[in-house]
């Protein structure tokens, strides 16, 4: 019987133990995802055989893969469990309703997650996976985020559909919002960000997929704007940038009880392009985010209100 694609459901859990999978419910898929792409990646050995062209079996390696997907986001007063889920597997450790990043391996602050793909009656899995995400708001439409995890490929089963259990809070829409950078607020058609975070496997001969878990071993926050060019009395961006001059930028959007704000107090402008924006003079600015205190660990942070 054919499957359908479209039946899907992500689950997924904080491992109490990193790389140990965790036993999933209904309950821990309270997610609207979208455009999942589970992906493994298992490298194969070719054994050539003696005395003809034609091989004999070969061996797999180490099993790991990615499950890649998109959220809506959305704020909240107390922590959205989209947030409390994934990003402490992005290395982001909340304080009172704040995230900021950590350069630290898994374990205490710093999670992994078990990650499942339910596809009309099969499931697909990762554990111990870590992950990176990108981050677009595009002016009047809904605010997400794109999410790549990877991890321990776990074995593909036959498991039914859980019952559907998604966010009760309305997806954020970029309207009424605020945006600044510096003293140069843009009228910006696309801002995006990107976690930037590199990922590697941590091997393990005594597991029998290879692998430990994924980890997350380097950081470089950057992002982009696409604002409308006005005169250099009034928006000046290219001073700063030759100036290699660090600004605060502030995005807020939503409303109290469904808000979030993102902060960041040490931007850098890396570049600036003129384009033409449907017949608008405008330019696109790159952006790096660098730590503002010594000890870093603060190049960026998320308020949910």
């Amino acid at each position: 019987m054919a499957l359908l694609y479209r039946k899907s459901q992500l689950i997924a859990k904080i491992e109490g133990t990193p790389g140990s999978a965790e036993t999933v419910a209904a309950t821990d898929g309270v997610f609207d995802a979208e455009d999942i792409v589970f992906q493994p990646s298992i490298a194969f050995t070719g054994r050539s055989g003696q005395a003809s062209f034609s091989p004999i079996a070969g061996t797999l390696g180490a099993k790991m893969g990615t499950i890649s997907f998109r959220l809506q986001l959305y704020g909240g007063a107390t922590d959205p469990v989209w947030a409390s889920t994934f990003l402490p597997a992005c290395g982001y450790v909340v304080d009172t309703g704040v995230y900021t990043p950590r350069s630290e391996a898994p374990g205490t602050n710093v999670k992994t997650v078990t990650i499942f793909v339910y596809r009309d009656g099969m499931r697909f899995g990762l554990r111990g996976a870590v992950g990176t995400f990108t981050l677009t708001i595009e002016p009047g439409r809904t605010v997400y985020a794109d999410f790549t995890f990877t991890g321990i490929y776990v074995t593909p089963t036959d498991a039914a559909l859980l019952a559907a259990n998604y966010p009760r809070t309305a997806p954020l829409r970029a309207v009424d919002a605020s945006f600044s950078l510096g003293s140069l607020p843009l009228n910006f058609s696309q801002f995006t960000l990107d976690a930037g975070n590199t990922v590697a496997m941590i091997e393990d001969v005594t597991d029998a997929s290879g692998f430990a878990h994924a980890i997350i071993t380097g950081r470089t926050v950057t992002g982009s704007v696409n604002g409308l060019q006005q005169k250099i009395a009034s928006d000046d961006v290219w001073t700063p940038w030759e100036a290699h001059t660090e600004s605060a930028l502030d995005v807020t959007f939503g409303t109290t009880g469904n808000q979030i704000d993102i902060d960041a107090p040490a931007v850098q402008i890396t570049n600036v392009q003129e384009t033409d924006r449907n017949g608008l003079l405008a330019h696109d600015v790159t952006l790096q985010f660098n730590r503002s205190a010594d000890a870093g660990d603060d190049e960026l942070e998320f308020n949910f209100l």
